[in-house]
């Protein structure tokens, strides 16, 4: 009776992350959460496209499996600041994947509870479509 107590339990709590990771594949920016180490705990599939990777081969990659060393210690060390303030906003030119994106860029501090540490939170929206018409004007 108890194993079929905790089976239930199990079947329940992995219906709601299917549920929460289906919510987080209809939101139309990029989300990703990163341990405290830099490396992707949970992202949604935008950001598994922008990599030309299937979301599973994402989970505990670091930008410096994507980019070259130089620029992922930039990196690093920027979101390593964004834990110190708590939350960052900004606008830059991202390469990944072969393409140039515009993204404005929202990071924060974030618990990840079943870690039990400090994350990283970091949302993306793709504003390079925008930006070039701006430019055209």
């Amino acid at each position: 009776e108890a194993a079929d107590a905790a089976e239930s339990m199990k079947k329940e709590a992995d219906s709601y992350r299917t549920m929460l990771m289906d919510i987080l594949n209809e939101v139309p920016e990029k989300v990703f959460l990163k341990d405290s180490e830099g490396k992707i705990y949970i992202a949604n599939q935008k950001v598994a496209d922008a990599h030309g990777l299937p979301l599973s081969e994402l989970i505990g990659k670091s930008d410096y499996d994507f980019v070259d060393e130089d620029t992922a210690n930039k990196w690093r060390q920027q979101e390593l600041e964004i834990l110190k303030k708590g939350e960052d906003r900004y606008v830059f030119e991202d390469r990944i994947g072969g393409k140039t994106r515009v993204l404005e860029t929202t990071k924060k501090a974030f618990f990840i509870h079943p870690l039990n540490q400090q994350g990283l939170l970091g949302i993306q929206r793709d504003i390079t479509e925008m930006v070039r018409a701006q430019e055209k004007k």
